[in-house]
C-alpha cells in the first residue's frame, strides 16, 4: 500500500487541483485557438493538454478518450507530424466511428479531411496483453480491459478503489511503463540462482573396521565440509515449472577420509496459485529424478566404495510472496530399491527483489541419507547414515 501511495504522490506533483476539469478546458482551448488562428494560444493549450493527461485521477469515459485522441491528432497535424496525426485519427475513429469533421470549419479540400478519411479502423483490432496487476485494474480508452491496441495510440489508466493511480497517453504499446510495485510477485517467477555452498556434516556410521575387536562397530564422526552448487529454476506459469540442481561437496566422509560427493536432481513442479490481497500463495507437488553418490564399505574390506544411486524424487513445496519478498519451503523424499540409500531433503529459501529483475536469495537445506549393511546371508547388521546442513547465498533473475 505504501508503494501505491508513493506512486500517486509522484504522479500528482505539479498537477492542477482538478486535473480532469483542467484537461477538458485545455482540450477546448486547443480547438478554439486553432479556429481563431492564434498560434501562441494554440501552443499554450496544446502543451497544457499533453501535460495534464498524466494528472487525471478520475476514470475517463470512452467519449472523453475519443475527444482527447482527436485533439492529439489536431496537435500533431499542426506540428507537421502527419503520421502521428493519422494514428491519432485512427484511435478517435476506433472509439467513435460516427463522429466527423465539420465541413463548415474544414472544407473537403482541407488536407485534414483526407487524413481523416484515410484512417479506417480494422475490425477486430490487433492487440497485445497488459501486465497483470495484483489489486488494481486497467482501463484503456475508457473501457476496463486487459489488452492494448498495437496499431494506434491509446490512453491507459490504472484504477484502484475508483481512483486512477496512473493515466498516460501512449503512441504505442512499447512506450507503456511497467509497474512492478503493482504487479503481483508471482510464485512462477523465472529465476536462475548461482551461489556458493557452505556445508557442515555430521556422520554416524556402522562400518567394517579390520583393526576393531569386532568385525563391526559403531563409529561416529563429524566435521565441516565445503563445496559449491548450482540451482536453475524455471517456472513460467503458476501451475508448471522445473527445478534442476547440482552440488559438489568435499570431505564427504569424516570417518575414513575425503572424497568428493556429487548430487544431481531434476524435478517438475505441478501446483496451484492463489492471491489473497497483496500476498501470493502457491503450493506445488514435486516429481522427478535424482542421481547421487554415497561412500560405503563391504563386509571384510577396508576399502570404501562409492555407490552411484539413481532415485525417484517425490516431494512438495509451498511459496508465500508479498512483493518485494518471497519464501519457499520444500520437502523431498528420494525413493530407491532396498539395497541403496534413501534420502530425505528439507529446504527453506528466502529472497528479496533488489531491482526490477534481480533478487538476492539465501537458504538452508538439511539432507539425510542412509544405507543398510547386510551380511552374506542378506541379514541387516547395521547402517551408514549421513546428515548435513547446507547454506547458500546467490543472485536470482526474477521475471
Amino acid at each position: 500500500m505504501i508503494a501505491l501511495l508513493l506512486l500517486l504522490v509522484d504522479a500528482l506533483a505539479g498537477c492542477p487541483v482538478d486535473p480532469t476539469d483542467a484537461l477538458l478546458k485545455a482540450d477546448q482551448a486547443t480547438w478554439d485557438a486553432y479556429y481563431s488562428l492564434d498560434e501562441v494560444a494554440f501552443d499554450l493549450a496544446a502543451n497544457a493538454h499533453g501535460q495534464t493527461i498524466g494528472c487525471v485521477r478520475r476514470k475517463l469515459s470512452d467519449t472523453q478518450a475519443a475527444q482527447l485522441h482527436r485533439t492529439q491528432a489536431l496537435i500533431a497535424f499542426v506540428n507537421g507530424q502527419n503520421q502521428a496525426s493519422r494514428r491519432g485519427w485512427l484511435a478517435a475513429r476506433s472509439l467513435d466511428a460516427q463522429w466527423a469533421l465539420s465541413r463548415d470549419d474544414f472544407p473537403e479540400s482541407h488536407p485534414l479531411w483526407k487524413m481523416f478519411l484515410d484512417t479506417v479502423p480494422s475490425d477486430p483490432e490487433s492487440t497485445t496483453g497488459l501486465p497483470e496487476l495484483a489489486t488494481a485494474s486497467w482501463v484503456v480508452d475508457g473501457y476496463a480491459d486487459d489488452v492494448l491496441p498495437e496499431d494506434r495510440p491509446f490512453i491507459a489508466q490504472i484504477m484502484l478503489d475508483g481512483s486512477a493511480l496512473y493515466t498516460g497517453y501512449h503512441v504505442s504499446s512499447d512506450s507503456l511503463p511497467r509497474f512492478p510495485e503493482l504487479e503481483p510477485l508471482r510464485a512462477q517467477h523465472v529465476e536462475v540462482r548461482i551461489g556458493a555452498l557452505g556445508v557442515g556434516s555430521v556422520v554416524r556410521s556402522t562400518q567394517a573396521s579390520p583393526d576393531a575387536e569386532s568385525p563391526w562397530e559403531a563409529q561416529d564422526g563429524g566435521g565441516p565440509s565445503g563445496g559449491f552448487g548450482l540451482l536453475a529454476r524455471w517456472t513460467p506459469h503458476p501451475n508448471l515449472g522445473t527445478d534442476l540442481r547440482y552440488s559438489g561437496l568435499g570431505g564427504s566422509d569424516p570417518i575414513r577420509g575425503g572424497g568428493f560427493g556429487h548430487e544431481l536432481t531434476w524435478v517438475g513442479l505441478f501446483g496451484y496459485e492463489t492471491l489473497l490481497s497483496d500476498v501470493s500463495l502457491r503450493a506445488a507437488a514435486r516429481g522427478g529424478l535424482a542421481v547421487d553418490g554415497m561412500r560405503a564399505w563391504g563386509y571384510g574390506t577396508d576399502e570404501a566404495e562409492v555407490y552411484t544411486i539413481g532415485s525417484m524424487n517425490l516431494g512438495f513445496e509451498t511459496t508465500v510472496g508479498a512483493d518485494p519478498i518471497l519464501a519457499t519451503v520444500t520437502a523431498d523424499y528420494l525413493l530407491a530399491s532396498g539395497y541403496v540409500p534413501y534420502q530425505v531433503r528439507l529446504g527453506l529459501l528466502g529472497g528479496a527483489r533488489i531491482n526490477r529483475f534481480v533478487g538476492l536469495e539465501t537458504g538452508v537445506a538439511w539432507h539425510r541419507r542412509s544405507l543398510a549393511f547386510t551380511d552374506t546371508t542378506g541379514a541387516d547388521i547395521g547402517e551408514r547414515a549421513d546428515s548435513d546442513l547446507r547454506a547458500h547465498l546467490g543472485l536470482a533473475w526474477w521475471r
